[in-house]
């Protein structure tokens, strides 16, 4: 895992960085721990400009709805030059998508988010999981942050959260269970793999599919604290007894 730039925590809303700096071959690596619980996960922040040649972003017609109705994905097309921010932060791991952390107040996407449908608008929480028209050696989250680095005319495939939480799972006398990854400045931790031993296993063990934990599932919340990816691994070490919060893309 790797961060190619500063992502999106409160105090670094209003920090920008060039697009140049994000197409660097600067790669700050994640922070991981150890004991059948390595910890955490990393975040990018990815910057780009609107096209001047084109309106730059706009909603597609066709998108995804769940058995309630309600919109859990679709696709947004995205012209960008390399230079200016597009206006939102992503966090990312090895795993198959990007997250996004943060809605800047400048740049396409609030631009975007301004004039579409509510349940249209890019939200924090929700995940890109494809960019349509880039070709992918390997489709991974590095290789979908590498086809928006590069910028052109996109189509970004997006996903609402599927969300639940694990409530009062209790760790005392054994290992966590989970390979984690982070980088100080994410908003999330990312799953890397779910060991065979430890208190996530065993609740994996008697969990309906939906709400057992996998890799590449994020941990956005642990005791009610959210903030940096550094203080939720804090939270996982400083309690016996965890409740938190695990996000993936929504898929029907």
């Amino acid at each position: 895992m790797a961060c190619w730039a500063q992502c999106c925590t409160e105090q670094d809303e209003h920090k920008a960085f060039p697009a140049e700096k994000l197409l660097s071959d600067e790669v700050v690596l994640p922070n991981t721990i150890s004991s059948r619980h390595k910890a955490a996960a990393p975040s990018a922040e990815f910057m780009g400009t609107l096209n001047k040649t084109g309106s730059g972003m706009q909603a597609q017609p066709s998108h995804r709805k769940d058995a309630d109705g309600k919109t859990i994905g679709f696709t947004v097309s995205l012209s960008l030059n390399r230079g200016q921010e597009a206006g939102f932060g992503l966090d990312f791991a090895e795993g198959n998508s990007l997250r996004v952390c943060h809605i800047f107040p400048k740049g396409p996407v609030p631009e975007y988010n301004a004039t579409a449908a509510p349940d249209r608008r890019i939200s924090v929480g929700d995940f890109i999981v494809g960019v349509e028209g880039a070709v992918f050696a390997e489709k991974d989250a590095q290789a979908l942050l590498a086809a928006l680095q590069k910028g052109g005319d996109l189509r970004l495939v997006v996903r609402r959260p599927f969300e639940f939480v694990i409530s009062k799972l209790d760790k005392r006398g054994g290992p966590l269970g989970l390979d984690l990854s982070y980088h100080p400045r994410g908003t999330s931790v990312a799953v890397r793999a779910v060991f065979e031993d430890g208190a996530v296993p065993a609740w994996n063990s008697h969990a309906v599919s939906e709400q057992q934990v996998r890799i590449s599932d994020y941990i956005t919340s642990v005791n009610g604290r959210s903030g940096t990816a550094k203080e939720l691994v804090q939270a996982f070490g400083e309690a016996d007894v965890v409740t938190f919060v695990v996000s993936r893309p929504a898929y029907l």
